[in-house]
């Protein structure tokens, strides 16, 4: 992309509702006892919750930050190889650049490389942006995109799976299934939702490969992502643009408009929403706005709602079965996220909780975890990892210091504390900016 594409927000004004949170004891002593885990050879098979994607984008400066990596570091185990990205990243990262006197997101101008391309073997770190679990099994290097990058050579296996098993693993790490959910809900749809039934075989027949190839397995459950900001952060009702609050006629909120009249208040409007809010639509003329209806593919109703939280606890019914017959234990990354959305975290005198942007805990995209949220993330696979093997592995270092004085971005930062967002930034309209960057939100 030549230049820098550039989308301002305005600016509102509000005060933040403080959250409670709630504070984690650190898991372990500074000492490393990695118990019956031998780290020597460790991969990790997923999507790019495994990749370590942030803010739309794989770049070195994330993916040296993604979970894989600093639970390799906090065990003090080898260097992990994977396919670095330069900057700007694959795509585009995206980041804050100005926070005042108006917020400005940038995409980083130019066309990212992988640099890693003198590593002749397996990849330690096989996440895969996009990656459902039948992908695992099916999808080689001439499917393109991500794939060529991170598989390569089909010398060392056609398959993200069959590279796994030929690199005969130590210990290994299997977090899938999200994007069996995610590339259905984005859509605005529960008809793209993996079936359980043949999630049920391809998981698997993953499990089996794995377990068989590697001396340890943990794995990981798929989190319930309709409370992420992409699916959390819009409300279904028009609100003032100025005070954030709802509008109210009658003392009632005037809910936004869809395909079928009126949404719910159960409805849920994803950030795909906010180029057609800043143009007026989904919002009654008599407001100001155009009358026309929001589109389906930006709007999940009740029913379809419930059917995704439906199949999300049905595919972690069969992660937990499944594991359960194998030994393996599995990191409960739906629990931890229900907790970080309902009382939030407190690390170093930082409150962090998955509001988009001023919570910390996510990136810019509104989808992938930011450096403190994968933090977080490695903390639990650590906890399960000493529960489990008889490990004392402490918690991972901090990606980054809790406090920044600087605008993030242009030194390989997006993150500010919570702290710093609640005094400069107290809230975001988000006019504009995912149709004008393409973001799909794909993990």
């Amino acid at each position: 992309m030549n230049g820098t594409r550039r989308i301002t927000f305005a600016l509102l004004a509000i005060l933040l509702a403080a959250a409670a949170c709630t504070e984690l004891e650190p898991i372990a002593p500074t000492r490393v006892n990695t118990g019956s885990v031998d780290f020597a050879r460790f991969h990790a098979v997923g999507n790019s919750l495994t990749a370590g994607t942030q803010s739309n984008s794989l770049i070195e400066t994330r993916q040296v930050r993604s979970f894989p990596v600093l639970l390799a570091e906090a065990a003090r185990a080898p260097k992990l190889e994977m396919p670095l990205i330069s900057s700007p990243g694959i795509p585009n990262l995206l980041f804050f650049s100005q926070l005042l006197p108006t917020p400005v997101i940038d995409m980083l101008p130019g066309t990212g490389i992988e640099t890693n391309t003198g590593f002749a073997g397996v990849f330690n770190n096989l996440g895969i942006p996009g990656a459902k679990v039948n992908d695992l099994r099916t999808k080689t290097a001439s499917d393109g995109g991500m794939y060529a990058i991170v598989l390569r050579n089909a010398a060392l296996g056609s398959t993200a799976l069959i590279q796994a098993v030929n690199a005969a693993p130590t210990f290994t790490t299997v977090w899938i299934g999200a994007n069996d959910i995610f590339n259905s809900a984005s859509q605005g749809t529960d008809l793209l939702l993996t079936p359980t039934a043949s999630f049920t075989t391809d998981f698997i027949a993953v499990m089996d490969s794995i377990t068989m190839a590697s001396g340890t397995t943990v794995a990981a459950n798929v989190p319930g992502m309709l409370t992420i900001p992409f699916f959390a952060t819009i409300p279904p009702v028009v609100v003032d643009p100025v005070t954030r609050e709802p509008v109210l006629i009658g003392g009632n909120p005037v809910p936004l408009i869809g395909t079928s009249g009126n949404l719910s208040p159960d409805a849920l409007v994803t950030l795909g929403a906010s180029s057609f809010l800043a143009a007026g639509d989904g919002i009654p003329v008599i407001l100001g706005g155009t009358g026309n209806p929001l589109p389906d593919f930006v709007v999940l109703t009740p029913a379809e709602k419930s059917n995704v939280l439906a199949r999300i606890d049905e595919l972690n019914t069969v992660i937990d079965t499944v594991c359960a017959n194998r030994s393996v234990p599995v990191v409960d990354v739906h629990a931890l996220l229900e907790e970080l959305d309902q009382n939030g975290v407190v690390i170093r005198d930082d409150t962090f909780n998955t509001d988009y942007v001023t919570g910390g805990l996510f990136s810019v995209d509104g989808i992938h975890p930011s450096s403190m949220g994968y933090w977080v993330i490695t903390r639990e696979f650590a906890r399960v990892i000493n529960a489990n093997f008889g490990a004392v592995i402490p918690e991972p270092p901090l990606p980054i210091e809790p406090v920044l004085n600087r605008v993030p971005g242009n030194n390989d930062e997006e993150l500010l504390t919570p702290l710093h967002y609640a005094l400069v930034l107290p809230y975001y309209a988000l006019t504009g900016f995912w149709r004008a960057f393409g973001v799909t939100g794909t993990h």
